[in-house]
């Protein structure tokens, strides 16, 4: 759904983009055409969307030249931008911060639940928001990921702080609720809102966070803690 969901988007600034009868006929869209889109564009986008629009019109290009529709692709002279970005993990001191803090304000044991499980695992925010009670065992500390990037599964383990957290949770969650963190009404937390949850907190410490910043600060401790890439390539899914 998510790649759809780009691809939908870089079709819509084409359309807004390029007149009707540039449209029409593919084949009358030229390199300089592009170059001015990409100006547009970087006007208005950061960086890092400006390159996903531009990586999905090149693919869809690309089919088109594959399927006879075009001789070439117009966007094959194009360039993507620079990738300069670099993972940006907490710190251990940024880390105690933003634990202490979700101890307090409202929704506070779900909402502190929320951050030692993301920090402990490493999943994707889209997949702690489908976690359900049954995939979860306190015990032995194994949450199931049942939807992961591409439909595949796999089994991440949490620590004692997060089954800890998790436990408190579970004891004044909704019982009827159909996935594990939820709202105080039972109804289900969706992508965007759990960003909005994981920023807010950080704001209140000065500190910029969301949810893939804390599978970054996952993926370092791992490292850092002896572990190796191949199973750290599994657990991040």
């Amino acid at each position: 759904p998510r790649t759809v969901e780009a691809y939908e988007l870089m079709f819509q600034t084409l359309v807004q983009h390029f007149p009707p009868e540039k449209l029409e006929d593919p084949r009358t869209l030229t390199n300089q055409d592009f170059q001015e889109w990409v100006i547009a564009l970087r006007e208005r986008l950061a960086t890092a969307t400006l390159d996903q629009r531009l990586a999905k019109a090149k693919a869809f290009f690309n089919w088109c030249v594959r399927e006879g529709y075009m001789e070439s692709n117009p966007l094959g002279k194009v360039k993507r931008p620079k990738k300069n970005w670099q993972p940006d993990p907490l710190s251990e001191e940024e880390i105690t911060m933003l634990l202490q803090e979700a101890k307090h304000g409202r929704a506070s044991v779900r909402n502190y639940a929320i951050v030692c499980v993301l920090l402990d695992s490493g999943i994707r925010n889209t997949e702690l928001c489908k976690l359900k009670v049954e995939d979860v065992s306190i015990k032995t500390g194994e949450l199931k990921i049942h939807d992961g990037k591409g439909g595949k599964e796999r089994t991440v383990l949490i620590g004692k702080r997060a089954k800890d957290a998790l436990w408190r949770w579970l004891m004044q969650r909704p019982p009827e609720a159909k996935y594990l963190f939820c709202t105080e009404q039972g109804g289900e937390i969706g992508r965007d809102r759990m960003c909005v949850i994981v920023r807010n907190i950080g704001q209140r410490v000065g500190i910029k966070v969301y949810p893939h910043r804390l599978r970054h600060t996952f993926a370092l401790m791992f490292l850092k803690g002896g572990g190796d890439p191949y199973t750290l390539q599994y657990l991040l899914g």
